[in-house]
């Protein structure tokens, strides 16, 4: 389970909140932050314009509060999934629309390609719209309240067996 503290934002009457992560920089405890690019583009102007922290929404099961910090989770077989449909189905698109067009129906090379583009195009805005419709609620699941987070992290101390 992949996990990240976020902040509730908003709260419904349904029992339904709206959170938003609390931004982390990789950057910030890196050594070699002063001679990196990537460190150099975070911290310009285009680095900021481009950082969001989307809020969403998740079922929460028990009452909270607006500004509360909870944890939730994504299982990793999740994530693995959502890269699948991200990468591996529009770059089949591309290719079997490819060879469907080229083998089978025979067009020019500028056809095919036009006809391989397309439905990867396709593909991505299939996956796109799958996303926003049925992802982010099914996926996402609020594991506690970070309050005690701290409290249940440092109760089990770790033991060495010889």
């Amino acid at each position: 389970m992949i996990e990240e503290e976020v902040q509730v934002t908003q709260v419904t009457s349904d029992g339904r909140v709206w959170v938003q992560a609390q931004g982390k920089h990789a950057c910030m405890s890196c050594q070699a932050r002063q001679a990196c690019g990537q460190s150099l583009l975070a911290e310009s102007f285009l680095g900021k314009f481009f950082q969001r922290h989307p809020s969403l929404q998740v079922a929460c099961p028990f009452p909270v509060q607006l500004g509360d910090t909870l944890l939730v989770g994504i299982p990793e077989h999740t994530l693995v999934w959502g890269a699948v449909r991200l990468y591996l189905l529009p770059l089949l698109a591309l290719i079997l629309v490819g060879a469907w067009a080229e083998q089978v129906v025979a067009w020019p090379q500028a056809a095919v390609a036009g006809a391989a583009l397309a439905a990867m195009a396709l593909t991505f805005v299939g996956v796109h719209y799958y996303e926003r419709q049925y992802a982010p609620s099914k996926y996402l699941q609020v594991l506690k309240k970070s309050s005690s987070l701290c409290e249940a992290v440092h109760t089990h101390p770790l033991s060495i067996k010889s």
